[in-house]
């Protein structure tokens, strides 16, 4: 067991590594330096252009409207026609033929229906022409003409919620305490003073 020392750290009881240990994870640094990413910015390569698959549909129609009707026939057209390909999507932005897409534009003026004059200026509602400031004091509503609802008068007792009362039934009689047959001549040796008014 290690004692205390007054004044000094306790020793250490555990192997512990050398002083020059340094403790914590190793921090990897990155081969390219902040100076290098500045300075040089790499750009995402675009993919290449996707090519078309081949209409089969439409390469066999065209080999029937040369007169190719046999099979090897249109075998032969279609291995000597190989660029009878679907269309590439074209975007709303660019034609077919790489031109800029103008849509015209159907109206030049506002859209929307026209808002007529206003009956009253907008400047009469900013300055609250409209309110009413005469019941300024009046909080609350006026319920004096309210009309009170009629209520039924209370239910009759019955006989059964009479039986059922309480308040009706007279007080219990007290029972006088169990004392046993021999002990009942026997004085008590406790003199407890009666209650005031008893």
């Amino acid at each position: 067991m290690v004692k205390d020392t007054v004044g000094k750290v306790r020793s250490s009881t555990y192997d512990l590594p050398p002083d020059a240990f340094v403790y914590g994870s190793v921090v990897r640094r990155d081969p390219e330096g902040a100076g290098q990413v500045i300075s040089q910015w790499n750009v995402s390569k675009p993919s290449q252009a996707k090519t078309s698959d081949r209409n089969l549909i439409k390469t066999n129609v065209l080999a029937i409207q040369s007169g190719n009707l046999s099979a090897k026939e249109m075998r032969e057209f279609a291995q000597t026609h190989p660029d009878i390909r679907f269309k590439a999507p074209t975007s709303k932005l660019r034609n077919e033929d790489g031109t800029k897409y103008k849509e015209k534009v159907p109206f030049s003026g506002p859209y929307g229906i026209g808002s007529g004059k206003a009956e009253c200026p907008l400047s009469h509602l900013i300055e609250a022409r409209f309110t009413d400031y005469s019941a300024v004091d009046k909080d609350y509503p006026d319920v004096q003409v309210l009309k009170k609802r009629l209520k039924l008068p209370p239910a009759r007792e019955t006989r059964a919620s009479a039986g059922h009362n309480v308040r009706n039934k007279p007080p219990p009689t007290p029972e006088s305490a169990f004392v046993m047959h021999r002990f009942r001549d026997v004085a008590g040796r406790l003199h407890v003073p009666a209650a005031p008014g008893a």
